[in-house]
């Protein structure tokens, strides 16, 4: 089987749609790639790992929520989510709470 990590965001949702693969699984997959490149790429700033493995083990037990149910997806830090801190790419903002 190709590894999730490998595959687009609309053949994630076909697997998932079919049953082949969990948003779990999926999430897993991606989570070890982090782990294997981030030393070298320093691409995330945050990662709320168990928050988003708690979160895709609940989409795994419910009815599919819309086009992207169970396909991860990072946020730029210049973006407010409302659930991370903003550092817009720099150290002088590290310590800034989210704005809402």
């Amino acid at each position: 089987m190709t590894a999730p990590n490998t595959l687009t965001a609309t053949e994630l949702a076909q697997r998932i749609d079919a049953g082949t693969v969990t948003a779990e699984a999926i999430l897993r997959a991606h989570l070890e790639r982090i782990d294997q490149r981030d030393a070298q790429v320093l691409a995330w700033s945050h990662l709320a790992r168990e928050a988003a493995l708690e979160r895709a083990k609940l989409l795994d037990r419910g009815p599919r929520q819309g086009l992207l149910h169970g396909i991860p997806m990072g946020v730029k830090d210049i973006i407010d989510s409302g659930t991370s801190r903003l550092t817009y790419g720099s150290p002088i903002y590290k310590d800034a709470p989210a704005a809402r």
